[in-house]
């Protein structure tokens, strides 16, 4: 019956629908965890296969071009931060096997591309080329894969069935969920995993500036969401909830912190002082004016620090 409605229904099977939004809404709500896309979308090929087309609700508009999902493919043209569906090596049953995960592009150098694989630690280099140098090789690759493709049908697991329709029809089934996801306020998704927004616990003003002063002492490196939730006061412990809380938080107060990298790899730095009361350890002066700014022991007022921010100099001159 699954294959039945591959080969009816073909790429139209994976339209997605509010319905289909409403449901991974509830299941990530019951599990209470943060998820990969391919997590998600395999859970959605899944109920394609299982119950047919949605025939109810809303259809979710497609999405922009930068964010199509392809699959993967050496000779295809790729840049920094694309999206694709990597043939991951696996092992089912006792035997080899390759299994379709989504993969995000952080690094484009010469004929490599470094990626970072859903739900695999670190990241992975694969060699790129064009068509006419690929040669031989690239033709034996792309057969490799087909060979694996072929024989998924014939496999009575329900994964090998779910892998088969990602080969056939992943770009639409992962670009149009990624679309649907990023349009719904109800998920917030950080560094490639994907969290409900109303479970995530923000963080109190208090709890906020307590982080920037932390960041002040932290030097000026710019940190995760995971390095900044130490942090936190209270402690918060290293949960979807308080993650997604703090990384929440941070986007709604650019006066205190500064986005400074996207991607499967966001950083944070500080975008203003935070307020708090500061007293110099070292002497400074402007070397615009050459004005004294402050002299050790003295308390600083607001505009002597902004002034000191602005010169780079406050956390040397604050510095324990």
């Amino acid at each position: 019956m699954a294959l039945q409605r591959l080969q009816t229904y073909g790429e139209a099977l994976f339209d997605v629908y509010a319905d289909d939004l409403s449901r991974l809404e509830r299941w990530l709500r019951r599990r209470g965890s943060a998820e990969t896309l391919t997590t998600l979308v395999r859970r959605f090929v899944r109920g394609r296969l299982r119950y047919g087309p949605e025939r109810r609700g809303d259809h979710i508009a497609g999405p922009a071009p930068e964010d199509i999902v392809r699959f993967w493919d050496p000779a295809k043209a790729w840049r920094l931060g694309d999206l694709a569906i990597f043939p991951e090596p696996a092992t089912q049953d006792r035997v080899r096997a390759f299994a379709p995960r989504v993969g995000q592009i952080v690094r484009v150098q010469g004929n490599a591309v470094t990626v970072r694989i859903d739900g695999r630690p670190g990241t992975q280099v694969y060699g790129t080329t064009s068509r006419d140098e690929g040669g031989h090789a690239l033709v034996r690759w792309r057969q490799s894969v087909e060979d694996v493709v072929r024989a998924l049908p014939y496999r009575s697991d329900e994964a090998s069935l779910v892998d088969y329709a990602l080969y056939c029809f992943g770009e639409a089934a992962a670009t149009n969920l990624l679309s649907g996801l990023q349009q719904d306020v109800r998920f917030v998704v950080l560094e490639g995993q994907w969290f409900l927004r109303s479970l995530a616990a923000p963080l109190t003003r208090a709890q906020l500036e307590a982080v920037a002063e932390g960041m002040l002492g932290a030097g000026d490196a710019p940190l995760s969401v995971a390095d900044l939730l130490p942090l936190v006061p209270p402690p918060v412990a290293p949960r979807a909830e308080g993650l997604y809380g703090l990384a929440l938080s941070l986007r709604e107060h650019p006066d205190l912190f500064a986005y400074v990298e996207g991607g499967m790899r966001s950083r944070w730095v500080l975008a203003n002082p935070p307020s708090t009361e500061y007293v110099a350890r070292l002497a400074a002066f402007d070397p615009e004016t050459l004005e004294v700014l402050c002299e050790p022991g003295e308390r600083l007022d607001a505009p002597t620090v902004q002034r000191l921010w602005s010169l780079d100099l406050l956390r040397t001159v604050v510095a324990h």
